[in-house]
């Protein structure tokens, strides 16, 4: 079995079921997601879209929700990086030693088949038996041997909605380019805003000046989880369109997806949309950096993307 203990949103549950599906795929196995940690976010905050947000789209339908069974030899190695990282800290106080504490672990417990990547790590040798995903394993060279299938279970179960067929057409029919601009935690939770609050108004219209530079007649669509705060702080050229902010977050994706150019945020739901957009010469933004501090996000970055310096 693949068991997947699940983090974070939509983003972050495509890599992390990308990566299972594909380890699924090449041992002829199954896969159990256990949602346990979303419905504890759930609990404290129930307005901040935790969720199974896989339920929306053709995942495998061999895919189960249940909890990760533990061997006893896993269950030590979960305790060894509990109480070892507690350790650890006491001598590494910096605000990255979580990320090079598990480094100088991820090898260790992948014996043990328990799999905590973030970013790309280069997995031999796994064990047979069980194997448990417990990182985010944030970059495409995952999956890449099985991209179409992927891609084909990433599309949603439902069409797009009535209110949103104008302006699903006008992105079909133009040069749309995908603006997202990521507020929400990036902005409210103290933590998350000093790691990762990086995207300002001036690297989105620095990115929306390249498009203008590179593409003829460009269709800006804002989509955003705040898009009042948007349309009231920030100045966009005339005949910009913004996606209302409250679709379902499939719908969202939907849209954003069928984009033909993107000025992407730092954020895992912004790179989703590229990645899954079909056409062939699209041109990407993306700030120069993802984090401030933790895991870099460095194997997001495609060499073809147009960077923008962000501090």
């Amino acid at each position: 079995m693949i068991y997947i203990k699940m983090h974070g949103r939509l983003g972050n549950q495509f890599f992390q079921y990308a990566f299972a599906r594909t380890l699924a795929e090449q041992r002829q196995d199954q896969i159990t997601i256990d949602f346990s940690n979303i419905e504890e976010e759930s609990a404290i905050d129930p307005y901040g879209g935790w969720e199974n947000s896989l339920q929306y789209y053709n995942i495998s339908k061999d895919t189960v929700i249940g909890s990760v069974m533990y061997t006893k030899m896993q269950r030590l190695a979960v305790l060894f990086r509990k109480h070892g990282f507690r350790m650890y800290r006491q001598f590494d106080k910096g605000s990255d030693n979580e990320v090079r504490f598990n480094e100088q672990i991820i090898d260790k417990l992948a014996n043990y088949g328990i799999l905590i990547a973030n970013g790309f790590h280069e997995y031999t040798d796994l064990p047979l038996g069980d194997l448990i995903l417990d990182g985010y394993f944030e970059c495409p060279k995952y999956f890449a041997a099985f991209d179409t299938m992927i891609r084909n279970e990433f599309t949603p179960k439902y069409a797009v909605q009535n209110k949103n067929k104008v302006l699903y057409d006008k992105i079909c029919c133009s040069e749309s380019v995908c603006v997202t601009i990521r507020r929400g935690d990036f902005i409210y939770k103290a933590g998350v805003a000093k790691a990762a609050n990086l995207c300002t108004k001036e690297y989105f219209y620095a990115g929306i000046e390249y498009m203008y530079q590179k593409i003829r007649e460009p269709q800006l669509i804002v989509f955003s989880d705040d898009i009042p705060w948007v349309q009231e702080n920030m100045k966009f050229p005339k005949g910009t369109l913004y996606e209302n902010g409250s679709d379902p977050v499939w719908e969202k994706m939907q849209l954003m997806s069928a984009c033909k150019h993107f000025v992407i945020s730092n954020s895992t739901f912004s790179w989703w949309a590229q990645y899954l957009s079909t056409y062939k010469e699209k041109i990407v933004v993306a700030p120069d950096k993802w984090r401030r501090e933790g895991y870099d996000g460095h194997s997001l970055y495609d060499e073809k993307w147009k960077l923008i310096p962000v501090k």
